[in-house]
């Protein structure tokens, strides 16, 4: 099983795979927990990026966000989307 907490955009509606500016001022940030499950034979339909390594994704934020998304995965059925920032994994 796989725990993420994720920072999520109530404004982020649409899927892309390209880096994402940063939420609008208007826009609530909501923290979720979310569990998956790992399958057998399953994807988590899910890539990362960002970090103090990287490029930032999201305008000077290091985090680590969810940067593309399979809508058949298992983090798509969880409740990831696009453009969430994963906040810790367990």
């Amino acid at each position: 099983m796989m725990a993420a907490a994720a920072a999520a955009s109530s404004a982020s509606s649409g899927h892309f795979s390209q880096p994402v500016p940063g939420p609008p001022p208007s826009t609530q940030q909501i923290r979720l927990n979310i569990q998956i499950e790992r399958q057998p034979e399953a994807s988590l339909g899910l890539t990362i990026a960002g970090g103090y390594s990287s490029a930032p994704f999201r305008g000077n934020d290091l985090g680590i966000f969810i940067s593309r998304l399979t809508e058949t995965g298992l983090a798509y059925a969880a409740g990831l989307r696009l453009g969430d920032k994963i906040l810790k994994v367990i």
